[in-house]
């Protein structure tokens, strides 16, 4: 059995090489899949091997995703959900909070944001008072994306009432992933006050983005900055 993991685990990653570069190229992907699918069937209906199953349904999700393939990956984040929503090991844990992570992404794709409200309600609801930091930073996206899906549904005050508490929890940190986010709430913040005609603080949110991030050096954040300029400008500024 040690070397059947063995096995498993260097098919797991070679899965995940050939998803990254599957990400350009359709034929390459379509390997990524089968080396996924391969794992599943090495791994049966062995308990021992529950986090090899739960990884490369995982990771073949996130595939999918990427591909635009988004009703498969769906499929397979419920199939996740379904399987091991009741475990409580940390790992099995956290493939269940990223799967309904991708699945909040992969329905807001499909322009289905209403559906992906109640998946970051979740997440928030089941994960919030986790300290595993993966965990955590599972719960951050989904509560950003909760915040993005009441802007697309012109719920202005409901989504300011989210950003807010997105700044308010992960604003000062250091995580670049999280501080590229808290940019976008506080753009998207004072995108929801201008269509509220609260164009002051509109211009206020756009001014934390450049106080916050002006001597950033990383490309996105520089362009978060641009864009708060721009923004200023548009709200009176």
């Amino acid at each position: 059995q040690f070397i059947r993991k063995q096995v498993i685990e260097a098919l797991l990653q070679k899965g995940a090489y050939f998803a990254q570069l599957g990400q350009q190229e359709q034929g390459i992907a379509s390997y990524g899949l089968t080396i996924y699918d391969d794992v599943i069937r090495r791994c049966g209906t062995e308990v021992s091997f529950k986090r090899f199953i739960a990884e490369a349904l995982s990771q073949k999700a996130g595939l999918l995703f990427h591909l635009d393939r988004q009703e498969e990956a769906l499929s397979l984040c419920d199939e996740i959900i379904q399987k091991f929503q009741n475990e409580q090991i940390p790992t099995l844990k956290r493939q269940v909070v990223g799967a309904l992570v991708c699945k909040g992404d992969a329905l807001d794709w499909l322009d289905r944001e209403a559906e992906a409200l109640p998946v970051c309600d979740e997440v928030i609801r089941r994960f919030g008072n986790e300290t595993d930091i993966e965990l955590k930073r599972e719960v951050a996206k989904a509560l950003y994306r909760k915040g993005y899906a009441l802007f697309s549904l012109k719920r202005y005050k409901e989504a300011l009432s989210v950003f807010d508490s997105f700044i308010n929890t992960y604003g000062n940190t250091e995580e670049l992933s999280l501080k590229r986010k808290t940019a976008s709430a506080l753009l998207l913040k004072g995108n929801s006050l201008s269509w509220l005609d609260r164009f002051s603080e509109a211009r206020h949110a756009c001014n934390e983005v450049i106080r916050r991030f002006g001597n950033e050096t990383d490309s996105d954040l520089k362009e978060s900055v641009e864009q708060a300029r721009e923004n200023k400008k548009k709200f009176g500024g």
